[in-house]
């Protein structure tokens, strides 16, 4: 049959350019540059950053100090050291030194904060990973929404040719007497809608490369794609299995799990603030007069802040931070019953997907014997062009159905792994669909 092989050319992959761009292609350089992507990256080094200054905070602070002060009345440059004996007076006093401050305890804060700061440095790359899949999972869609579009207006493209040549055929019957105008005006109607349909489809097929060239973190729209590959899947895991995998591998799950953890550790630095805070002291300064005399000073001590009175501020706080770790469990709890019931839809959309693949393809067949024979029967005089054009029309119908129901399959097996959080580039590997399939 003519016609099923001219479909099947038109859709194979040997059509793509060898400069084409494939599925890892885009995916790499999409996790490359994605400014989203790269956000999240910073935000892991900000938190990483976070935690040097929280560990800074149990080393002793050195301060350099220097300043002149101008007196209303003369001052004593230093002080006392000897009875006695006393220090010069001045009304300008210069002084440089060093400021010593050493925590020696804060309640706990110093240490909460260290494991508050690790705690968010991994609560951040679990966000960077579900920010990844769910860009492959948007990479994907847009690449294979675009591999769909393309095919079918390769099929319309044909369709054109066909109703072209129907159109010429049925001009020379009107001549010969053979059709009736009526019919050649119908053809010339079809051949409008097509050409106005494929327009359409070209203005999809760029605003879906646009799309992906923005995911990808490029300015260049790709000048073609490649073919869109297998996705690595045992069809053999039941759903029960799914769903504890997703439990187990969900990277949102995994932050909102650290969460709970975070929030232990800011109520142990709100009931820090209620205890009391011991520092070391300490300072060793020059002081010199407007003569130019000048003496060394040192001091070092201790000092003790305990907390009594602040409106039950400090104990508010206390009691927010127990709030938010209540709410940081509920978060947990809903994020696992919403994990379930996404793996049983995705689950069921893979299931359904699969069997409307099956039917698609057996329709697309069947479509494609009734062509062939109302071809013949037109061609002999035994159909009217209504029963051609009806054809071909279901023709057109069963290969636009039949990609939809191939492409929804990759896109609903890619969101089943991406709701087990298993979603990577490696989740793709060569081949052929419609050899698969």
């Amino acid at each position: 049959m003519l016609l099923p092989v001219m479909l099947a050319a038109s859709f194979s992959p040997a059509t793509a350019t060898a400069a084409a761009l494939s599925l890892p292609q885009a995916l790499n350089q999409a996790l490359q540059n994605n400014p989203g992507i790269e956000r999240q990256r910073q935000q892991v080094q900000s938190e990483q950053l976070e935690k040097s200054v929280a560990e800074a905070r149990h080393f002793p602070e050195l301060e350099l100090q220097a300043g002149i002060t101008h007196y209303s009345e003369p001052t004593l440059v230093w002080p006392i050291h000897e009875r006695g004996e006393f220090p010069p007076f001045d009304e300008d006093i210069a002084n440089v030194g060093v400021n010593l401050r050493l925590p020696l305890y804060m309640g706990g804060k110093l240490v909460a904060a260290v494991n508050l700061a690790e705690k968010l440095i991994r609560s951040a790359e679990w966000q960077l990973q579900a920010s990844q899949q769910e860009l492959i999972f948007n990479i994907v869609s847009a690449y294979g929404k675009t591999l769909q579009l393309q095919q079918l207006r390769n099929a319309m493209q044909y369709r054109i040719v066909r109703l072209v040549a129907q159109h010429k055929d049925a001009r020379e019957r009107l001549r010969l007497g053979r059709v009736a105008e009526l019919d050649v005006a119908r053809i010339k109607t079809r051949l409008t809608e097509a050409h106005y349909e494929m327009a359409a489809m070209q203005q999809g097929v760029s605003n879906s490369l646009q799309l992906l060239a923005t995911l990808m973190g490029s300015h260049e729209v790709p000048d073609g794609l490649d073919e869109l590959p297998e996705v690595i899947f045992s069809s053999s895991t039941s759903l029960a299995q799914w769903n504890e995998q997703a439990l187990a591998s969900h990277p949102a799950l995994h932050r909102a799990q650290i969460g709970i953890d975070a929030a232990d550790e800011r109520v142990d630095i709100a009931r820090s603030e209620r205890r009391p805070q011991l520092n070391l002291v300490g300072s060793s300064r020059y002081l010199e007069s407007s003569r130019g005399e000048g003496q060394d000073e040192w001091q070092v001590g201790l000092q003790l802040s305990l907390p009594l009175y602040d409106g039950s501020a400090r104990s508010d706080r206390v009691s927010q931070a127990v709030i938010a770790r209540q709410m940081a469990q509920l978060e947990v709890q809903e994020l696992r019953d919403n994990l379930r019931f996404q793996v049983s839809e995705a689950y069921s959309a893979v299931t359904t997907g699969a069997l409307q693949l099956t039917v698609a393809g057996q329709g697309l067949r069947e479509a494609e014997e009734v062509l062939r024979i109302e071809t013949l029967r037109y061609q002999t005089g035994a159909s009217t062009i209504t029963d051609l054009l009806g054809a071909e029309a279901d023709l057109w119908n069963a290969r636009a159905k039949q990609m939809q129901a191939h492409y929804d399959l990759i896109i609903s097996k890619s969101r089943l792994l991406k709701t087990a959080g298993l979603l990577k580039p490696e989740s793709f590997s060569p081949g052929t669909p419609q050899q698969r399939e």
